[in-house]
């Protein structure tokens, strides 16, 4: 099938239900409702600038249709471009580290080395009540608060799960 085919459609797909594939470049109706879904949806900023200090970086959580709140999983830094382990952030729901704290502020990068296939190239920052609270905000501000001292750039990815 070639590129930019148009795509057939099986019968009608009910309003908020998931099309599936029926066969090549033909959908029809999965059988689920979107609002059955369960999963993790992942939402990154691939250009953090941790060479910048007390800059907010957005991060946009978008929700389904029917979803008014989420539950964040796990936030990672990762992809680093070089050591960050001098830099300290934070995760707040307005800018300027306001808001309720996500990841508390000042929370040293402990990131080594941005070498694929070794320890310390990630982290996963410690979420604040992730168990006991739901957050409603469309977007997420990551803070680097005390800057690396020296260029470095690196992805901050959110993974959480959608509340009706």
């Amino acid at each position: 099938m070639t590129t930019g085919s148009p795509v057939l459609q099986s019968g009608f797909v009910t309003p908020n239900h998931i099309p599936t594939w029926n066969t090549d470049g033909v959908i029809q109706d999965g059988g689920f409702l979107l609002s059955q879904l369960q999963g993790t949806l992942v939402t990154y900023n691939s250009s953090v600038n941790f060479n910048s200090p007390n800059t907010d970086n957005n991060l946009f959580v978008p929700l389904p249709v029917g979803f008014t709140r989420y539950r964040i999983a796990m936030i990672l830094i990762s992809g680093a471009s070089a050591a960050i382990n001098n830099a300290t952030c934070g995760v707040f729901t307005q800018t300027g580290a306001g808001g309720i704290a996500v990841v508390a502020g000042s929370t040293p990068v402990t990131i080594i080395t941005p070498n694929a296939d070794t320890n310390n190239n990630m982290q996963q920052l410690t979420i604040v009540n992730q168990m006991t609270m739901a957050l409603s905000d469309g977007v997420l501000y990551f803070r680097v608060q005390t800057a690396q001292g020296s260029a470095a750039l690196a992805t901050v990815s959110i993974f959480y799960h959608p509340l009706p």
